[in-house]
């Protein structure tokens, strides 16, 4: 009974935001799909993930109808999709290998049913998969998987042989991260919950050997073979970094003092002491640019730590050129930290522009912001999740503009109240704003002290923008520009707010349900 209810009631949601056509049968795939490249990159990941048998490949390949577990399909047609979609000549077997994994996703079973091999699906989806790489799907796979990984006790290393336990554990350690990772981009609690988990062993150094997704073999020297030990240190400076962003977490939700949370600093800053020492490879950047959005939010609780923190937005978005990436490099950041996490040192930053616009850095700190908005250009160019990169490239340069116009001189308070009085007159008769409730509305949560007196120049900004004809040139019309400034007003209690699980961070999901998906 609750399987059919729980069915009724989740799957349709996830159907109608897929455009999943749920009365099509399986589809097979054509005959001449790479299948070594599968199994050569499917053997990358081995450390963590079970590689399908070659029987039951063939069946997920050419007969998917037969396939009882049908997160087989979708981790299958996954890495095909990925290994296929830029071929033109694949065309229709991309489009096969996308509606088997969509129709697959119908199954309630891999949501309510905790196994592996449903865990590892996904994972693989929420992490990487760029048609559920929205907030409230990332969020959703994510967190099935973790309530799977909790039912099955896949961190308890008490049954198996050696492999399979050091498997499983690279598996949960792996999705422990994803855990913190996805709660500090979109201001969620974590499933998994550090204090419960801090004791569970890491895999073995010797067994992390094998994880170097890079390059399958070892490598070649005139002294024989040598296998690269990176992968494995790489692993484990990530899982220190998801433990000590489990106890930022903590302090960010809690009422800790300032002595917590610069200790708490000070244990970060010497993570990164040891970790910054290697070579600047996009993982060790990546892994910085992690280092640094945590430390963001962790200074907010420690007073008089603002330039402090205004300097890591600034060293983060230094790093963003960096880490432009795609599905062909390999230690570049989940979803979420590529696409989410920059908005983090970028309205920090904004911020303090808002609070300084006369400062001697405006000019510097200008063009980090627009560094911003090129680095999801480039993303999009890229071929790395261009639909999510180019809408949250227009939210970049909407706030770009704002302070642009806040620290041109466009704007003075002397003038305020006249331009305030007519952005006023003109908003109510030409802007149309969408009519809905408070809980609706695309708003955030409290950016600093910048919302004092920011009813004024957003009013006064948005007349300027009627005068320059902005929605015309930009392609963001003044209902987005209005909804994405509402993180603007004034202190105190406002319909347009919704309270975060940690301060200044942006509603995603709001923004996820009325942008993202507005021209979906």
């Amino acid at each position: 009974m609750f399987a059919r209810v729980a069915k009724m009631r989740f799957m349709p949601s996830v159907a109608r935001r897929l455009h999943l056509p749920p009365t099509e049968s399986d589809i097979p795939t054509c005959s001449d799909l790479p299948r070594a490249d599968f199994l050569q990159n499917a053997q990358l990941a081995e450390i963590l993930f079970i590689t399908p048998p070659d029987d039951l490949l063939l069946t997920v390949i050419f007969n998917p109808a037969t396939v009882s577990q049908k997160a087989w399909i979708v981790y299958v047609d996954f890495i095909l999709l990925t290994l296929l979609q830029h071929d033109p000549s694949q065309a229709d077997t991309v489009k096969s290998l996308k509606k088997n994994t969509d129709k697959a996703l119908n199954d309630f079973r891999i949501f309510l049913e905790p196994s592996e091999i449903n865990i590892q699906a996904l994972m693989l989806l929420g992490c990487h998969g760029e048609q559920y790489a929205s907030p409230n799907l990332s969020w959703m796979l994510v967190g099935h998987a973790c309530r799977q990984a909790q039912a099955l006790g896949l961190h308890k290393i008490e049954r198996g042989s050696y492999t399979q336990q050091q498997r499983q554990l690279a598996l949960f350690w792996s999705l422990f991260s994803v855990d913190k990772s996805c709660s500090l981009a979109f201001g969620r609690p974590m499933l998994l919950p550090t204090a419960s988990y801090e004791n569970v062993p890491l895999p073995d150094f010797q067994y992390l050997l094998g994880y170097h997704p890079h390059k399958a073999q070892p490598v070649p020297t005139p002294s024989g073979s040598h296998t690269s030990t990176f992968g494995a240190h790489f692993f484990i400076q990530v899982m220190h970094l998801a433990k000590l962003t489990g106890a930022v977490l903590n302090t960010l939700s809690s009422q800790g003092t300032a002595t917590d949370s610069e200790t708490l600093a000070a244990t970060l800053q010497s993570w990164d002491a040891t970790t910054n020492e290697a070579k600047m490879t996009i993982g060790v950047r990546a892994m910085r640019f992690q280092y640094l959005h945590i430390l963001i939010l962790l200074l907010r609780k420690i007073p008089n730590s603002k330039d402090r923190r205004v300097q890591a937005a600034r060293d983060a978005i230094m790093l963003l050129p960096g880490l432009i990436s795609n599905y062909n490099h390999v230690y570049n950041g989940l979803v979420w930290q590529l696409l989410y996490y920059p908005f983090t040192p970028f309205f920090t930053l904004f911020c303090h522009m808002i609070d300084h616009p006369s400062a001697p850095t405006t000019q510097q700190d200008l063009d980090l912001l627009t560094t911003t908005a090129k680095y999801f250009n480039s993303m999009k160019q890229l071929g790395s999740l261009p639909a999510v990169s180019y809408k949250l490239e227009k939210t970049a340069l909407v706030f770009c503009n704002l302070a642009i116009f806040v620290t041109s001189g466009e704007y003075s308070k002397d003038d305020a109240q006249d331009l305030q009085s007519t952005a006023t007159a003109t908003s109510l008769e030409d802007f149309a704003i969408v009519e809905c409730s408070s809980e609706e509305r695309i708003h955030f949560v409290d950016a600093s002290s910048s919302e004092a007196g920011s009813a004024s120049f957003t009013d006064a900004f948005m007349a300027y923008l009627q005068d320059q004809d902005y929605s015309a040139q930009s392609g963001v019309d003044n209902t987005d520009i209005e909804n994405l400034l509402s993180c603007l007003d004034s202190e105190g209690p406002s319909p347009h707010k919704r309270k975060r699980s940690f301060e200044n961070t942006m509603d995603w999901f709001s923004w996820d349900t009325y942008y993202y998906c507005k021209d979906e």
